[in-house]
């Protein structure tokens, strides 16, 4: 039977990986959005509309942004742009520096350029920089997903440790 402190380490253990291997995830489909989005067309834009709040939960990055932009394509077509970054969606967190730097750059009426998909307009951006954390949850992957394993060998080292010392004194 499994102590109580074994099954905590356990647990923790668990929830390391698990929100390290997510957090890797969104880094890299972040990173793949952002890739693809460097060879999309520029068009000229100007915000309409921008706003934030704060959702605290349980985010290190609590602002939640709504952001509007209107802009043509090369075409002539007219769009509306919501995003700051490519695969920004209505859930898109942000730190307290992204909102002061959104801000300072995307106040309304300001002209800014946006990157739009070809073959999707509506699928825009108007920043192709990393998101401030970005490198931080690959960096959190990279310490999270080897502590959480590191902590299941030692609580399976131990397990077998004090069942091997159990044999013997029950041999004695």
């Amino acid at each position: 039977m499994y102590k109580t402190t074994e099954l905590i380490a356990l647990l923790a253990a668990v929830v390391f990986i698990l929100s390290s291997t997510a957090n890797a995830i969104s880094a890299f489909s972040d990173l793949e959005a952002l890739d693809a989005a460097k060879s999309w067309p520029v068009a000229r834009g100007i915000v309409t509309d921008l706003s934030y709040h704060c959702e605290p939960a349980q985010h290190s990055d609590p602002y939640v942004v709504e952001i509007a932009y209107n802009f043509s394509t090369a075409e002539g077509v007219p769009y509306t742009g919501t995003s700051i970054y490519p695969g920004d969606t209505d859930t898109t967190r942000y730190s307290y520096p992204e909102i002061m730097r959104a801000e300072r750059l995307y106040s309304p009426g300001s002209v800014v350029a946006v990157y739009y998909d070809p073959a999707e307009p509506g699928n825009c951006a108007l920043d192709l920089n990393e998101r401030d954390d970005t490198r931080d949850e690959l960096i959190y992957c990279m310490f999270g997903v080897p502590a959480g394993m590191v902590l299941i060998i030692s609580l399976l080292i131990s397990r077998i440790r004090t069942r091997k010392a159990a044999i013997r004194h029950t041999d004695e």
